[in-house]
């Protein structure tokens, strides 16, 4: 059911969530990628870099260096 509305499952359109609001916070801010990853939601650094590249093309470090 939330398939048909969002076009995501659950855990994806979270995930989305969660790296949207990551984004915000690494061009805005200067708290470290490891900090972020907890703020955001995830159990360990390894999960949110993962979520991150797969969404973005890009590790959270090289999004910030390149200012998005």
């Amino acid at each position: 059911m939330f398939n048909q509305y969002t076009g995501k499952t659950l855990p994806d359109y979270i995930n989305s969530c969660r790296v949207e609001a990551a984004k915000k916070f690494l061009l805005e801010t200067d708290i470290t990628v490891s900090r972020l990853s907890i703020d955001t939601g995830y159990e360990n650094i390894r999960t949110f870099n993962r979520a991150f590249k797969k969404m973005t093309g890009m590790s959270p470090v090289e999004y910030r260096e390149k200012g998005g």
